[in-house]
């Protein structure tokens, strides 16, 4: 006879109490055994997606070995298990697993016992061919992104952009971009880092002037960050563009991001870059001591190496 539901739900509640716990491989398969003597691996579907989730993510060996043997497990996994597996191998030693795991769950023919995939699930997957610099992949994504009919996701074609800049396809990068009817401000970012870390600079700094001139189109409460600086920074510097440079950095100051220190060392290298050791130098100095870091010190003498020693003194 079933226990009360009322003794389930506290067990269960037990259970999802102990998920933040679980630190060691023992403690983990101690766990998986509670909840297949306990019938909860198959009456709560949350608390295994979300064990699948910790498992995943964790940073022992072995624990991402156990959450796939857990998913296979399962006879009938959610989505959000499918999901949870992904993640886990998206940000892992080996993301190409998560693109074999996605490819596994596609062969043919469908089986009813396997989940749907959603727009988590490809964003997973473009975040893995992005580490991967898969691009064949990627496009394969963008097809079941059509598909699926998950085009209006912002956040999944955020990612679909992403990948394809760091897989070096700028050109559907910007088609993608392009299309878009909604964009928020990773969107402009992960194009804009896309083109400044590629063979666009030219066409990053473009990209920027037209985020600045709109920026007020931004969804509410949204505005152009660190993430917008460096990128626009690095491509002046490529450019070895001094004008544009100086605009960035007005920029910076007029949306507040000119004292955060990512921004001052991009500064510090693109200053050097265009040959204006004095704004440089005005630069570092304008930094706090104790926010000086070493890529800072690193990049004034850099500057100095190349412009010689007389400016230090």
């Amino acid at each position: 006879m079933p226990p009360p539901l009322s003794t389930a739900v506290a067990a269960a509640a037990h259970l999802e109490s102990l998920l933040p716990r679980l630190a060691s491989l023992p403690q983990y398969k101690q766990f998986h055994a509670r909840l297949l003597t306990s019938g909860h691996l198959d009456s709560h579907p949350g608390l295994h997606a979300r064990f699948l989730d910790r498992l995943a993510l964790s940073h022992h060996p072995a624990a991402l070995p156990q959450a796939l043997l857990l998913l296979r497990s399962l006879p009938f996994p959610t989505t959000n298990d499918l999901n949870a597996a992904l993640r886990g191998l998206a940000a892992s030693r080996h993301p190409a697993r998560s693109l074999l795991l996605l490819a596994g769950r596609l062969l043919p023919p469908p089986s009813p016992s396997l989940p749907r995939l959603d727009a988590l699930s490809l964003s997973f997957a473009l975040r893995a061919s992005a580490r991967c610099s898969d691009a064949p992949t990627t496009v394969q994504i963008h097809a079941l992104i059509i598909r699926l009919g998950v085009t209006a996701d912002v956040r999944l074609l955020t990612t679909l952009v992403d990948s394809y800049a760091k897989c070096g396809n700028l050109a559907s990068a910007r088609k993608v971009f392009d299309e878009m009817t909604m964009r928020d401000v990773a969107t402009w970012n992960a194009l804009l880092a896309g083109l400044a870390q590629g063979t666009e600079p030219n066409l990053a700094l473009a990209l920027f002037h037209r985020l600045a001139d709109s920026f007020q189109e931004l969804p509410s409460r949204e505005e152009p960050n660190e993430v917008t600086i460096v990128a626009a920074l690095s491509a002046c510097a490529q450019l070895g563009s001094l004008q544009d440079g100086m605009y960035v950095h007005e920029f910076a100051k007029k949306i507040g991001f000119d004292q955060n220190v990512r921004v001052y060392n991009r500064l510090i290298d693109m200053y050097s870059k265009c040959g204006s050791l004095a704004r440089e130098l005005d630069v570092f100095r304008s930094i706090k001591q104790e926010d000086r870091t070493l890529v800072s010190y690193n990049a004034a003498i850099q500057a100095h190496s190349m412009h010689g020693m007389e400016a230090m003194h």
